[in-house]
């Protein structure tokens, strides 16, 4: 018996988000697709009344999406040619259901702050800050992230993102989270540190201590994140990502087990960057990856990282995808928009003075506005080399090196914008080799240090310059050489100890210096400063979003400098900000004060403060 064919229904498929959008997100589209039959053209109507743009109703694409604003029974219909001649039209009734009750956790505010083991109990439909009527028990369900509860509130006494998402019958959610801080700790995502020859460091607590059981032996770029407690997520050196537990990350498709393409031979091969997202916690993080100078192919490529995956040590979603740049140097840097807390993404074209600036939001990557400014890269040797954001923001820096002669270029950037604003700074730091390599900016970002890499021929150099004068000239004449060894200097990066450590190829030690402050012009570096346990560093450290690099808090005491038996001013700094702080101050003889800035005389050369 035989079949001749058999006409299959013409259906129209329904999927995606079948809800009125989140407030304050841009809302997932539903889409449609016809199936049953075989077209040659579509023409798709959405009666939907609510649309803002009469357009957005119609659609001539194969498989289109309408995004709906508001509950209720929509009609869809299609009509077209078919391939085989003659013509078709096909209807449905799509029903798009309403969301849970909207809430936002303390009034919509994105951080609290506690004091350690005080307990805060997190609760979306709080009396306190939800105007309305709770969902009745059994209506709706929660989930929790990270914890993974199912109960309407939870308990917390540590610090990290906390978000619950609210399920009505229909599955539509609402979302929302809170950044919980603790008195006196700062974030630690850029507390673990993987490098060199299975080098590390562990930042957490505000001290440093060697980690030796890295699975990273890269002589260059890598890139590491932790949560805001310090628990490692994940590290990579461009080429193979590392789970928390040292285990190569899997992919969610089995079959695929290519390696990530960034280079050892890279600057800054790797770096890790957060997805922003509307009103959950930050689970999707970008890989950006850049190739050795020397290579045939240098394209800017990602690879993205889900942490809710594989029980929650992260899954690699998908591998070098494309951001359309290539000829692009070693360069990547980034640091967070601060007006809408997506992030920029800077590296640099070679061969030409052409920057690439991407941005990093909760929809995806974005182009943005990426100048031709400053001195070209013309040779491939002057696409290596690090390029920076102050962690303070407002500012950015890039090394050229030679030959013939090296230079660092200072920008002013606008975190809110992204502006880079010409002209530079211009620092010629003298004739290749050594050639520029490592660049930082002290935390104020009022200095910047930057180290050349020496040769067999040629010692390797650190210098640091005053930043707070007006052009080049005066800026070029503050320059302190730091230190000069015969050792390799490579690359720079501040610390969340408030500290700037300097790579040296081969050595079991880095390089630390104690940025100065102020109008003063010593330098406290010291060339063996940290000690990796007999593990050891090469040219690369640990590339971060420069912003999420916290130092250690707390009040301290400062006063202005005065003369003998003059009054003197004392002030201190937030204890606990946003929480209000009170201040007793033991001024040595006299009765204790509350105020945060007191005034008192002092009939002595040296007597001691107190602040409780």
């Amino acid at each position: 018996m035989a079949c001749w064919g058999i006409a299959e229904a013409q259906t129209i498929k329904v999927t995606g988000r079948k809800c009125e959008p989140e407030q304050g997100c841009n809302g997932d589209s539903t889409r449609f697709e016809l199936t049953g039959v075989t077209a040659s053209s579509w023409n798709w109507t959405f009666q939907d009344p609510n649309s803002p743009d009469p357009q957005a109703n119609r659609s001539m694409k194969a498989k289109p999406a309408h995004l709906y604003l508001q509950p209720g029974s929509y009609n869809v219909k299609v009509t077209g040619n078919l391939r085989a001649g003659g013509t078709y039209s096909k209807d449905t009734t799509i029903r798009i259901s309403a969301l849970p009750p909207a809430f936002e956790f303390f009034q919509g505010k994105e951080d609290t702050t506690i004091c350690k083991d005080n307990p805060l109990v997190l609760d979306p439909y709080d009396s306190k800050s939800f105007q309305g009527t709770p969902p009745a028990e059994g209506t709706v369900k929660y989930l929790w992230y990270p914890t993974g509860d199912t109960t309407r509130t939870i308990t917390v006494t540590e610090k990290g993102c906390y978000s619950v998402e609210v399920m009505n019958a229909d599955s539509c959610t609402v979302t929302d989270r809170i950044n919980v801080k603790i008195c006196g700790e700062s974030d630690q995502q850029a507390s673990k540190w993987y490098f060199g020859s299975n080098a590390g460091i562990n930042f957490e607590g505000g001290q440093p201590s060697a980690i030796t059981d890295g699975k990273i032996n890269t002589p260059e770029g890598t890139s590491s994140i932790s949560n805001r407690k310090g628990d490692l997520l994940f590290y990579t050196d461009g080429i193979t990502i590392y789970d928390a537990e040292g285990n190569p990350m899997p992919s969610r498709d089995p079959s695929d087990t290519t390696s990530l393409n960034g280079s050892r031979g890279s600057t800054q091969a790797a770096l890790i960057v957060p997805q922003p997202s509307c009103r959950g916690c930050e689970t999707i993080y970008y890989v950006f990856t850049t190739r050795d100078v020397n290579d045939s192919i240098r394209c800017l490529e990602y690879t993205r990282v889900d942490m809710r995956g594989n029980g929650g040590k992260g899954i690699i979603l998908d591998k070098n995808n494309q951001t359309g740049e290539c000829n692009v140097s070693e360069r990547l840097t980034s640091i967070q928009n601060p007006a809408d807390s997506s992030y920029w993404v800077l590296s640099h074209e070679n061969g030409t003075s052409k920057f690439i600036l991407k941005r990093l939001t909760k929809s995806g990557l974005e182009d943005a506005n990426s100048p031709s400014i400053g001195l070209p890269h013309t040779t491939k040797y002057q696409g290596e080399g690090q390029i920076k954001f102050a962690t303070s923001g407002g500012k950015m820096g890039v090394v050229i090196p030679g030959p013939a002669r090296n230079y660092v270029e200072i920008y002013n950037f606008n975190d809110s914008t992204g502006a880079i604003t010409p002209p530079p700074i211009t620092l010629d730091l003298g004739p290749a080799p050594p050639s520029a390599y490592g660049l930082e900016f002290s935390p104020d970002g009022e200095k910047v240090y930057v180290s050349l890499r020496g040769n067999d021929s040629t010692e390797s150099v650190l210098y640091q310059y005053d930043l707070t004068g007006a052009d080049s000239t005066t800026i070029a004449s503050t320059r302190i050489e730091v230190a000069r060894s015969e050792k390799e200097f490579g690359a720079l990066q501040y610390a969340p100890d408030g500290k700037i450590y300097m790579a040296i190829k081969d050595s079991e030690y880095l390089g630390v210096i104690t940025p100065s402050s102020g109008d003063s012009t010593e330098v406290d570096f010291q060339l063996d400063g940290f000690y990796l346990a007999g593990k050891r560093s090469q040219l690369g450290l640990p590339n971060f979003v420069q912003s999420i690099i916290e130092p250690p808090s707390g009040p301290g005491i400062s006063a202005e400098d005065v003369c003998f038996g003059e009054p003197v001013e004392l002030t201190t700094g937030a204890i606990c900000d946003p929480l209000k702080d009170k201040y007793e101050w033991d001024l040595g003889m006299v009765r204790p004060r509350e105020p945060s800035s007191p005034r008192r005389t002092y009939t002595r050369l040296r007597e001691r403060i107190r602040l409780r």
